[in-house]
């Protein structure tokens, strides 16, 4: 056999070393399925020393070996732009459907949250028991006057020379006999909101001030006006909590302000109307003026019995409330306390 030149020695010795060396650093990357097929240090495929008997000591693992294939390198830089390219291209393409979505959402929710003809209708109905409300309360203010002279047109247009009281007796009839009875009842106006019927309140309590403007009409005596003053302030206490009460279960929170703010414009109409009464009174006396008003009333509280509805429903029972007992038990059955 012919020697082998020295040069070719040293190089298969220096590459075993290398081999056996990188082996044992990275003993996991170099058998790793995604690594580039094997080549030798020169860049020639690989080849496997040979020892003394001619076989082979194994492969020798060049650079390369180390490095994962290009197909493999998914969770690198250029996979993960590639990803990052695919859901930018997918979020692209759901854009279209994603605004479509979200216009019918909004479409729904806008539904969801505008006022039916119905509500408007309790809107309306509740709006016309709070001006009646108001009217009533201040009609008396525009069918007096302490001016004038007591004379038979004067009777037919004013209470006060009608029934011959003075501006003391007409201060207690205007504050007093009116403010004390609507404070009173306010205190337990809105227990009662909460606890019974909401729409029959509102039509009980027209009725109620109704009836006191009717009484006024047909009054003979001071105090007869001032008890039909006093059963209006205590029936008019009611209306307010049992609308709001109404307004806030028929009404999205959305648009509560707005229906709300609707129903509490009646204070500001129903004085209005009162002060037009001086134009009714000039036509056709306090009297007929105030049996108009109070005839107007009942007929609202009639729609308000026939179409006004609780949507809250029976409320269940209040649940009796058990107190804890005190007594302490012993060892033996006995009780301490």
């Amino acid at each position: 056999a012919q020697p082998v030149p020295q040069s070719r020695c040293m190089r298969r010795t220096v590459a075993l070393a290398s081999a056996l060396l990188l082996s044992a650093a990275f003993p996991a990357r170099a058998f790793s399925p995604g690594l580039l097929p094997l080549r030798g240090m020169s860049g020639s495929p690989a080849t496997s020393p040979r020892g003394v008997g001619g076989a082979r000591l194994g492969s020798v693992p060049g650079r390369s070996q180390l490095l994962p294939a290009r197909g493999a390198r998914t969770g690198g830089k250029y996979g993960s732009l590639q990803m990052q390219q695919q859901v930018d291209e997918k979020a692209e393409a759901s854009k279209p459907l994603l605004a479509a979505d979200g216009e019918k959402a909004a479409n729904k929710e806008e539904e969801a949250q505008a006022l039916t003809p119905a509500v408007w209708g309790v809107l309306a109905l509740l709006l016309a028991a709070n001006v009646h409300n108001q009217w009533t309360r201040a009609l008396v203010y525009y069918i007096v006057s302490f001016k004038v002279e007591a004379t038979e047109i004067t009777r037919h247009l004013y209470m006060n020379i009608d029934l011959g009281f003075d501006e003391t007796q007409y201060s207690l009839l205007a504050s007093f006999g009116f403010t004390t009875f609507f404070t009173l009842c306010s205190l337990i106006a809105g227990r009662a909101a909460d606890r019974t019927d909401r729409a029959s309140i509102v039509s009980i309590a027209a009725v109620a001030w109704s009836l006191a403007t009717l009484g006024q009409g047909v009054a003979t005596t001071f105090d007869w006006v001032l008890g039909g003053r006093a059963l209006t302030g205590a029936a008019q206490a009611f209306l307010t909590p049992a609308a709001f009460g109404l307004i806030a279960d028929r009404v999205p929170n959305s648009r509560l302000s707005t229906a709300n703010a609707f129903y509490s414009s009646g204070v500001y109409l129903g004085g209005a109307l009162a002060s037009l009464s001086i134009l009714l009174d000039n036509s056709l006396g306090w009297r007929d003026t105030s049996l108009l008003c109070g005839g107007i009333g009942l007929g609202i509280a009639g729609v308000a019995g026939l179409f006004l509805r609780d949507t809250r429903g029976p409320l269940p029972p209040a649940q009796p409330t058990v107190k804890p007992t005190a007594a302490l038990a012993m060892p033996g059955g006995k009780e301490l306390g």
